[in-house]
């Protein structure tokens, strides 16, 4: 929701790496699509889909921090929000092979 609002703390982000503001509503969009099909029941190789382009999506954003120079600590919510992703898709995969 935030990237749909233009929230301007991201804005700021986006400009600070360079990054055009109208990426927010493709992003936003992207994001909506990739919820639904994680949280679709049915198809697996669909949720699967959408736990990769979540990741892609983290992988960039620490990698675009790090690139500009920024701190560490400014990739810290990126690097955080990926190892949930992970631990996530790990016990999801767990379950469902019992």
């Amino acid at each position: 929701m935030a990237k749909l609002t233009g929230q301007t703390p991201l804005v700021e982000a986006f400009e600070h790496l360079g990054y055009p503001i109208f990426l927010f509503k493709i992003l936003g969009v992207a994001y909506f699509i990739g919820v639904a099909a994680i949280l679709q029941p049915k198809f697996n190789s669909l949720r699967q889909w959408g736990y990769s382009g979540f990741s892609i999506a983290l992988v960039r954003a620490i990698a675009s921090h790090l690139l500009e120079g920024d701190p560490v600590r400014a990739a810290v919510p990126a690097i955080a929000l990926l190892t949930i992703l992970g631990s996530v898709v790990i016990m999801e995969s767990k379950l469902r092979d019992q």
